[in-house]
């Protein structure tokens, strides 16, 4: 073919559509349109191509094609066009005589050849012109729209502006007449086409067919509304309109114009090209956008933008959406967004319930929901950091879960919902901890883990642990009235000693001690000797603040795992009439009492505890002889009460306020740190009383009469008789004899 207009141009060119490694060429324009003058012949009619789905279309269709323009890296995206030399555009409604009215408007060199789907009643032919220098993608599209413009654009398909545009080499169905014509003519001057506008780059001043906005509210219709999407799309989208979602998003991508809704994408030289329809939808004009061409929704607008390059390896036409490799990276992007987990998190309450969804705002605080984990569709895994936040922060849980330091269990504040306003119970039940798992796992949270659950329900009590005794005693003031010294002498009529209100000091400064400091030495009893009814358990029961922190009874010290059991959460432990003593071997009482904690291995507990003791003991009695183990009496404090009227009346004077100021007094002397122990001058005085409360054996007197007679001249020659008792053969006692002697000692003579 001679052409008078003749010259090179730069080409890319592929096998199929899905051709992955284009090739660039440089051609004769007459040498390529020999090319376009002869068609690739098909095996089937027209009307069965027509009949044909579009996929099979695009099959048949496929023998390769071209792009107008050179490519980078061998790809045909938007981003990889690194010039166009040919404008070619598709023309889906032409006019039958649209080659004579070409010629008309331009002399220019051009081509026209028809499409598969052509037919002379119905024309689809593409337009091919050569232009006089290679022109960027930028550039490309207002000449391609201004060719389109003047020969009347809404003839032209409303996608045919795109730089990386396909143009399929020409086919023909057996049966169809292929259409060719061309002009010979100077090559299209770019810079005078773009001249026609007075600023090219400003996308507003484009020709756009009407049946383009038509086309687009349709596509809009096909999409749906994006804020009425499902899961973690749509949670994005109600989340980020548009224009918020290029605010936070993609403000290094695009730019805000003078013209409302209009963007310029900063990766071009045009303006304004990205359009926003009602802050839901986008579409943008520019060549190079890797959105062109494309109405965009906000996730879709992000995902293509941040993760589109994922995709090169993707077979668009046989994989879904949701499986392209830019979906699972932006919905992996959505889940870790605090705004979008914000939203996913409320709508969540919203659907469990309209008065939850209320509640969940009532102090203007729900920021925390952006911290929730979610997976990919939206869902909350059960991770510790979700349970975590829940048992915090959901208002029918938070505040409700504590640890209880002095009972050492887990605790209620407040009753979850599951519990009826009766169960005042405070502690955490199993049923409780099972009808949490139960909360859990409805809306809105839907989560599932029995180890994970309890594990997170274990850490929120204990960063909420509390000391409900050492709060109790943080709280009172002394008035600087002296009050503890005399509390058994005021109240019960003991006698008025030193001794006595050094004991009473002793044993109430020590029970705050073991509030402050668990475990703190202190082995001693205050045994409250009198007679019934006089007042010893009840000023015991008053002096322990609450019922529940006092006990009026223990299982034996040889039983040393019940009997710790039974001391947790006591402050004050009366022993009874020394029920618990009494039955006990001696030296386990000894050992019991030595003890500063306890330790055991709990049932069903994978770890031994070690429980500092947190209380003092009492004893009460109304025997006169009560101490049995001369190496152990010392652990006992005697205090005889209603020796004198009492001052006050126990039962009606002794009042919640006189406890407190008590207890107060005794803080003051906890925070002097005065010494737990007697002074050796009370220590003696200690030791007289104590002798006095001592057991008698029936054998100490038979004992002292015999040890007082002397012995006859003749004691050696006699023989032994059962009235001997000890043997002249020894000088040491016999266990009997040795448990009798309480009251003397014995000397080698």
């Amino acid at each position: 073919m001679q052409l008078k207009y003749d010259n090179e141009i730069s080409i890319s060119i592929g096998k199929s559509r899905k051709e992955l490694h284009w090739k660039n060429r440089d051609i004769l324009w007459s040498l390529f349109l020999e090319k376009l003058s002869r068609t690739h012949w098909t095996a089937e009619t027209l009307a069965e191509y027509m009949k044909a789905d579009k996929s099979r279309q695009a099959e048949i269709k496929d023998i390769g094609g071209f792009v107008g323009g050179t490519l980078t890296s061998g790809r045909r995206k938007s981003d990889s066009v690194a010039s166009r030399s040919l404008v070619t555009l598709d023309i889906d409604f032409a006019d039958v005589c649209f080659w004579d009215n070409f010629t008309l408007y331009y002399d220019n060199a051009a081509a026209v050849y028809s499409t598969h789907k052509h037919s002379p009643e119905k024309p689809r032919l593409r337009l091919i012109l050569p232009l006089d220098r290679p022109v960027t993608p930028d550039e490309y599209v207002p000449i391609a729209r201004r060719i389109a413009g003047t020969l009347g654009i809404k003839q032209f398909d409303d996608s045919t502006y795109e730089p990386e545009r396909l143009m399929y080499w020409p086919s023909s169905p057996k049966d169809a007449d292929y259409y060719f014509q061309y002009q010979d003519g100077p090559w299209l001057s770019a810079d005078e086409m773009l001249a026609t506008y007075h600023n090219w780059r400003d996308a507003a001043e484009w020709p756009v067919s009407d049946r383009q906005g038509e086309a687009i509210r349709r596509e809009m219709k096909k999409q749906a509304d994006p804020l009425e999407k499902t899961g973690i799309v749509g949670a994005f989208c109600r989340t980020y309109g548009i224009h918020k979602a290029i605010e936070t998003f993609l403000s290094d991508v695009y730019e805000a114009c003078d013209v409302d809704n209009r963007y310029t994408y900063k990766g071009g030289s045009t303006a304004a090209g990205l359009i926003v329809y009602d802050d839901k939808f986008a579409y943008s004009h520019h060549g190079t956008d890797p959105t062109g061409g494309m109405l965009c929704n906000a996730f879709d607008l992000v995902r293509i933008h941040k993760f589109g390059d994922r995709d090169e390896n993707v077979v668009k036409n046989g994989t879904r959406i949701d499986r392209y490799p830019s979906f699972l990276a932006m919905e992996n992007f959505c889940s870790r967004d605090k705004e979008t987990r914000r939203t996913l998190a409320a709508e969540k309450l919203q659907s469990a319930g309209e008065d939850f969804a209320g509640i969940i705002t009532e102090d203007g605080d729900d920021s925390w929901l952006e911290e929730m984990d979610t997976d990919t569709k939206g869902n909350y895994p059960p991770t510790p950091n979700n349970i975590e936040l829940i048992l915090k922060n959901d208002p029918k849980l938070k505040g409700c879960f504590a640890y209880n330091l002095f009972d050492d269990r887990k605790a209620l504040l407040k009753l979850p919902p599951w519990r009826g306003t009766s169960d005042k119970e405070p502690f955490i039940r199993d049923d409780d901890e099972a009808r949490l798992r139960i909360y859990f796992s409805k809306e809105p949270w839907h989560i599932e883990s029995r180890q994970k659950i309890a594990d997170g329900l274990e850490t929120i009590c204990r960063d909420n642990a509390f000391h409900p005794v050492k709060d109790y005693l943080d709280e009172q003031i002394w008035d600087g009235t002296p009050r503890l010294d005399t509390i058994f002498i005021d109240y019960l009529g003991a006698e008025d000693t030193d001794l006595n209100r050094r004991l009473t000091r002793l044993i109430f400064t020590a029970a705050v001690y073991r509030v402050y400091e668990p475990g703190t030495k202190f082995d001693q009893i205050v045994v409250l000797v009198g007679t019934q009814g006089c007042g010893k358990s009840t000023i015991l029961e008053k002096m322990a603040v609450k019922r529940s922190w006092f006990s009026s009874s223990m299982p034996s010290p040889d039983k040393p795992e019940d009997a710790a059991k039974h001391l947790r959460g006591k402050f004050i432990i009366e022993i009874g009439e020394l029920v618990g003593f009494r039955k006990a071997e001696v030296e386990a009482i000894k050992n019991f009492l030595s003890k500063t904690a306890d330790d055991f291995h709990a049932p069903y507990g994978k770890n031994d505890v070690h429980r500092p003791r947190q209380n003092v003991f009492f004893a009460t009695t109304n025997e006169s002889q009560f101490l049995r183990d001369a190496s152990g009496e010392r652990r006992y404090w005697p205090i005889q009460v209603a020796v004198n009227p009492a001052k006050y009346n126990l039962w009606e004077e002794l009042t919640p306020e006189i406890v407190g100021q008590i207890w107060a007094e005794a803080v003051i002397h906890y925070r002097k740190r005065i010494s737990l122990k007697l002074s050796e001058e009370l220590t003696k005085a200690m030791e007289s009383v104590q002798e006095q409360y001592k057991e008698v054996d029936e054998w100490q007197g038979i004992i002292e009469v015999y040890l007082d007679w002397k012995l006859p001249a003749n004691w050696a020659s006699l023989g032994r008789s059962k009235e001997r008792i000890i043997s002249d053969q020894t000088t040491k006692p016999t266990p009997r004899v040795q448990m009798s002697g309480i009251g003397f000692a014995w000397r080698r003579y």
